[in-house]
């Protein structure tokens, strides 16, 4: 009888051969999944002690920090994990941007932390906003009047131009040259214009409490946006003026105690004429005499009826005696003493290098903002 010999055929080694590659082909990819997942978590954790970090930098600086930081400017313990990125305030929230170990890239907030493969990649360059707006305004007539100088303005019942902006709503009214002006989108309470009926604009108390007190109380990150802007403040006496009439009032006549229509300034008021033109159905024709008619408050989105607002002041002086403009309660527009106490609505220009970085301008999706570095 023929005896077996010891090992393996060929036949079995194949086998073997075979069912080992199918283990290997299986395995490979799950092994390699599970040290890609280990590398990834170990960034993450080393990202997480950024926002930590920034906050001490904070303190060690008295929070006194504007703009983006560096990540490697922060107090790390192991700055060797990192070869770039940025993280700023945006409001209350603290953000990193692009941080990167040349592997993996990191954006976002600690609670909302994007990681991806790959180094950061050098996105385009964000528009500036009035660059944003522009764009959007030429493309959509419906929300657009142009002035005499064509600059854009958004009109209609409740255009798309929310802004967020000092960590609160605001509202976008155009763009002007390279400036987008933009109003809050609540009253900040009642005062008077001036103390005394004098429509001066540079020497009133107004321009004083919101050119200082309220300046200075803007979070320092949206602070720096702000552009000290040319205001125009001629103006007219009639409510028989249509919105381009007194724009052009705006832009040329003296206030009656001023030496000029025009005035320096952070903070200041809406115009007449930025009301005028927000109603999609009147700024070619109605007179502020006739705004409050329901043709013009229902196509204005500056206008709140008189429940909500009562009487607005406006930038705008008259000419010819010692009275300022306001918006009433009802829709129209005209004249009264600067003594009187009204509602207070702020308005600015941005810098023109403020650039947009989200947001659709809609109420639930605002613009979301941020300086060019």
């Amino acid at each position: 009888m023929n005896k077996r010999k010891n090992g393996f055929t060929l036949i079995e080694l194949l086998a073997v051969i075979v069912i080992l590659a199918v283990i290997a082909l299986i395995s490979t990819p799950i092994i390699m999944n599970i040290i890609e997942e280990s590398r990834k978590g170990a960034f993450k954790s080393s990202v997480q002690s950024i926002f930590s970090a920034y906050e001490t930098y904070e303190l060690k600086n008295n929070f006194e920090v504007e703009g983006k930081v560096d990540i490697l400017d922060l107090p790390l313990t192991h700055k060797e994990n990192f070869v770039s990125g940025k993280v700023y305030k945006d409001g209350s929230t603290i953000k990193i941007e692009n941080v990167s170990n040349g592997v993996y890239c990191a954006s976002g907030t600690l609670e909302e932390l994007q990681i991806t493969d790959g180094e950061c990649k050098s996105s385009l360059p964000m528009p500036t906003l009035a660059e944003k707006i522009n764009s959007l305004l030429e493309n959509d007539e419906t929300v657009i009047a142009k002035d005499s100088d064509q600059n854009p303005r958004y009109v209609g019942k409740d255009p798309d131009n929310y802004i967020y902006f000092n960590n609160e709503m605001w509202r976008i009214i155009g763009v002007f040259d390279e400036n987008v002006k933009i109003i809050r989108n609540e009253s900040i309470g009642k005062k008077s214009w001036n103390g005394t009926n004098k429509n001066d604009w540079i020497n009133s108390k107004m321009y004083s409490y919101l050119n200082t007190t309220y300046y200075d109380s803007l979070d320092s990150f949206y602070k720096e946006m702000v552009e000290n802007a040319i205001w125009r403040i001629g103006g007219g006496e009639s409510a028989s003026y249509t919105s381009s009439k007194m724009y052009d009032l705006e832009k040329r006549n003296s206030g009656y105690n001023s030496s000029s229509a025009l005035a320096n300034g952070y903070i200041g008021l809406m115009s007449v004429s930025d009301y005028g033109y927000a109603s999609s159905e009147c700024y070619k024709s109605k007179s502020f005499s006739d705004y409050n008619d329901t043709l013009c408050t229902s196509t204005n989105w500056l206008y709140m009826s008189n429940s909500i607002w009562d009487t607005v002041w406006f930038i705008t002086p008259s000419t010819s005696s010692t009275t300022v403009w306001v918006m009433y309660g009802g829709g129209h527009a005209g004249p009264t003493p600067p003594t009187n106490t009204n509602i207070v609505i702020p308005s600015l220009y941005l810098k023109s290098n403020v650039k947009v970085n989200g947001g659709t301008g809609t109420g639930s999706d605002p613009y979301t903002i941020s300086m060019d570095q």
